[in-house]
């Protein structure tokens, strides 16, 4: 009876290793200081070539000074990135600070960094890609920023202080996204029902902090009933009147 089983216990162990392959990990970070400009890093590991490309979209005026670790290749506005085997990083510079036309003309910006504080979208700092790997790969994606000393870092996914996981295991390309407020900057929290409610803003804004959270606490649980999959973290984010409010 003893050698009917021996076949089955192979079987799991191979597929447990198979599993362990299979799988792949995304390290984002960016790095504040005083430009308008942040130094970003996306660390693939692997211990196999289960990850074997990145195609970003990256206009060549906002990303810039790019070096990766395997093969790169930046043009007509994308840009290619084949990891090594084992892994390996891919750095880049992006520009924060930009304006551009709306369609009636006005000046607006999509993010605005000034010497003690910034306010932008992740997903700008961290573009949009395709990715192609092994069947069946699944990957873990994970957050960390960092700046000046007296900097501090509010975002969709609360408080950044260390290195956070940004959701399960995934088989897109779960990159950051959301408003970033960092910096020198006011803060009020709170927890309504089951979710932590953050307003955030530079310190030099007249931002009524309160009076959302006061609004939150009346509305909120009457959102969260109807939208059962509102996210456990909400981050009200404060900017200056000449950040874009829309396309």
């Amino acid at each position: 009876m003893r050698n009917l089983f021996l076949p089955l216990i192979i079987l799991i162990v191979y597929s447990s290793q198979d599993a362990h392959a299979s799988t792949y990990g995304l390290n984002f970070s960016a790095e504040f200081n005083n430009t308008n400009k942040a130094d970003i890093t996306i660390e693939v590991s692997q211990t196999r070539r289960t990850l074997r490309l990145l195609d970003f979209r990256a206009p060549q005026d906002a990303y810039q000074l790019i070096s990766g670790e395997g093969s790169t290749e930046h043009k007509n506005g994308r840009l290619v990135w084949q990891p090594p085997k084992t892994g390996g990083k891919l750095k880049y510079r992006a520009l924060i600070d930009s304006k551009r036309k709306t369609r009636d003309g006005k000046l607006v910006s999509d993010a605005v960094k000034r010497e003690s504080w910034a306010v932008v979208r992740l997903g700008d700092l961290f573009p949009a890609a395709r990715i192609r790997t092994v069947p069946g790969a699944t990957g873990k994606s994970y957050l960390a920023l960092s700046g000046p000393k007296d900097w501090t870092f509010e975002t969709r996914y609360g408080p950044i202080t260390d290195p956070v996981a940004l959701t399960q295991a995934t088989h897109s390309f779960n990159r950051p996204t959301g408003w970033l407020v960092a910096g020198d900057i006011g803060r009020r929290r709170t927890q309504i029902g089951d979710r932590s409610v953050t307003v955030a803003a530079p310190k030099h804004m007249s931002f009524p902090r309160m009076d959302i959270l006061a609004f939150l606490r009346w509305t909120l649980p009457e959102v969260t009933r109807v939208f059962t999959n509102f996210p456990d973290h909400l981050l009200i984010a404060g900017a200056p009147r000449e950040i874009s409010r829309g396309p």
